[in-house]
């Protein structure tokens, strides 16, 4: 039998004076050739601004059930003009060869219609011609990776497309396209595709609408794309790509005459729903056969740590002098297209100047069609020289594997030099004790005669002098009193400045919070959900730190436990902190960025958790 074209626009040009866009009507029947299994829709496009009703005649052994009507208002070369979208359940009574005849309207006053078209339907269990095509190979590997059109999924089918001849390296991504095919029945769904032992799988963002005729049947195509990264060598199977969907399907168990309006859903209106069920089918694409090769070992640098992708390393010293026993920050940073989260620590052999104190590194990723993964790693190190002198710190270098070049290639930033004063000392000397001066007997007599009336019992002599040490200690023991009263005070004073400041302190923390949040979901607006969670991160930890007086950076899961537990929360904020804290440890140490609806839970969360902690 020929293959038949199902949509057929008609366009009526309006005459007179009445001068505008014209009315149209298109009628679109999906799938044109299929099964008593199938459901066969057929959807009615109508645009202009004043309409009639379409009428579609009766077909013997045709019932024609209408479910849906979208109305929607569009301006089209300077003219406003109506859309009127109706869905149409076409239930065949039993196999066979039907036309449907031209259905006509009335648009704008003049009168329009569709072509007539056809449909071919087969016994229940027979082969139709989109099974047929489903049996041929696909593209992608060494086998089909496409779904079944037909049967138990009401049509709705996958097929997937990495683009891949030949073989491929470990760590390489590879770009794959999946298209989901359905007869304008689908009415949600979700993606169940996750990573396995031999690849990882990241999901990309957004998607393409289109329709696409195959063997004369029109379809409704959803594109989505993934990138898959094998993680080791071998003849490896791609898990299959599969989506728990939600599609309509008609109920032959109901009576026709029992059709009436029912209430409203989906967006649009809804009418014979008993004539339609909603029916969950997992569509999934084949296993896809992938052969990955192990990266060469001919030119394998020693030290090569698995690095694969385009990379480079930055580095910065926060001071480049400083006096010994001052603390240094030495920033590395590596990014490009690939991934760095397995990365382990640099070992920049810094521990030669001086103490090390690595922190913890900063992961983020951003997934995209056109760059791939692009991740970046931030290491620092705080250095604390204990020696004076002039230090070349040396560099770091890194070896990765480019598959594009198919070559080793190493990356390499330079230290910089570091310049270290010796320390400054505390006290400039020592006080110094005078030596005896000469006294003369009557400068002796004259002391002694003034101090017998306070020691009758003592002959001052000459041999008997006091020295100028001996004031100072006088001195030193009559100021005691003095001084440590003053130095009390001073005590005193330096307390409770330290509590005033953390008493302001823990009063401006929602405050600065609340300054800060808008820079966190104006990243996520953007669309560098990364950033946004990052800044999140940042912000909650802030948060706990000021308010129990406290490094909020340093603080452990089990830190913010007890910080919930002494700032009063609420069981209720307790699990939702305690969860929060837990998601955005796993994404700070490499794990999957989350999709946009999750990063804005997230903030919305902490934001529930700030204001639940301040009402403590």
């Amino acid at each position: 039998m020929p293959k038949l074209v199902s949509t057929i626009l008609v366009l009526v040009a309006l005459l007179g004076a009445r001068l505008g866009y014209a009315g149209s009507i298109t009628a679109d029947l999906t799938p044109t050739d299929g099964t008593m299994d199938d459901t066969f829709v057929l959807t009615l496009q109508i645009e202009g601004r004043d309409r009639s009703d379409p009428v579609i005649p009766n077909v013997d052994g045709l019932q024609f059930l209408q479910r849906g009507v979208h109305q929607a208002t569009a301006i089209i070369n300077g003219q406003t003009t109506e859309q009127l979208q109706l869905t149409v359940l076409v239930v065949p009574d039993k196999p066979g060869d039907y036309t449907i005849p031209s259905i006509a309207a009335t648009i704008d006053g003049q009168k329009v219609a569709t072509v007539p078209l056809k449909l071919k339907v087969r016994p229940a269990g027979a082969q139709s011609q989109a099974q047929a095509r489903a049996q041929q190979p696909a593209r992608g590997g060494t086998n089909a990776a496409q779904g079944q059109p037909g049967g138990e999924t009401a049509g709705v089918f996958l097929e997937r497309d990495c683009g891949i001849t030949g073989p491929v390296y470990i760590g390489q991504q590879i770009l794959c396209t999946i298209r989901l095919y359905h007869p304008n029945n689908l009415n949600g769904g979700q993606r169940l595709s996750q990573s396995s032992a031999d690849f990882r799988r990241f999901n990309l963002e957004g998607e393409k609408r289109y329709q696409k005729v195959v063997n004369g049947q029109r379809y409704s195509v959803i594109e989505l794309r993934e990138l898959v990264v094998p993680t080791k060598s071998g003849q490896l199977d791609v898990p299959p790509f599969s989506i728990e969907a939600r599609v309509l399907v008609w109920n032959k168990q109901n009576n026709p005459l029992d059709k009436f309006f029912d209430k409203f859903g989906g967006g649009v209106f809804n009418f014979d729903l008993n004539y339609t069920e909603e029916r969950s089918v997992t569509v999934t694409t084949p296993a896809q056969t992938l052969q990955v090769k192990p990266l060469p070992e001919q030119g394998k640098p020693p030290g090569f740590n698995g690095l694969v992708g385009l990379f480079q390393l930055e580095s910065s010293l926060s001071k480049n002098h400083i006096a010994a026993g001052d603390t240094v920050t030495i920033t590395i940073t590596l990014q490009g297209y690939g991934l760095t989260d397995t990365l382990g620590d640099l070992a920049p052999g810094l521990d030669k100047f001086g103490k090390i104190y690595p922190d913890k590194p900063e992961y983020t990723e951003q997934v995209t069609a056109e760059n791939g993964i692009a991740s970046k790693k931030v290491y620092k190190y705080a250095l604390v020289p204990t020696k004076p002198g002039t230090y070349d710190l040396g560099s770091v270098e890194l070896p990765s594997f480019n598959p594009k070049l198919n070559q080793y290639v190493a990356i390499r930033t330079d230290l910089g030099q570091l310049i270290v004063d010796a320390a400054q000392a505390e006290s400039q000397g020592q006080p110094q004790v005078a030596t005896a001066l000469p006294v003369n007997k009557e400068e002796v007599k004259e002391l002694g005669s003034d101090l017998l009336g306070f020691h009758r019992h003592v002959d001052l002599t000459a041999q008997q002098t006091i020295t100028s040490a001996d004031k100072i200690m006088l001195g030193v023991l009559g100021g005691l009193p003095t001084s440590s009263a003053l130095g009390a005070f001073i005590f005193f004073l330096y307390t409770n400045r330290k509590k005033d400041a953390e008493a302001a302190r823990r009063s401006q923390a929602y405050r600065v919070y609340k300054l800060a949040i808008p820079k966190a979901q104006a990243e996520l607006q953007t669309g560098n959900i990364s950033a946004a969670l990052s800044e999140g991160h940042r912000l909650l930890r802030t948060y706990l730190g000021d308010r129990l007086s406290l490094q909020g950076g340093a603080l452990t899961a089990r830190d913010v436990d007890f910080a919930t537990t002494r700032l009063g929360a609420t069981p209720e904020i307790k699990d939702v902190m305690m969860n929060l804290v837990s998601e955005f440890d796993r994404l700070e140490f490499g794990g999957q960025v989350p999709s946009p609806e999750r990063a804005r839970e997230m903030l919305d969360s902490l934001d529930q958790v700030v204001k639940g902690l301040e009402k403590a």
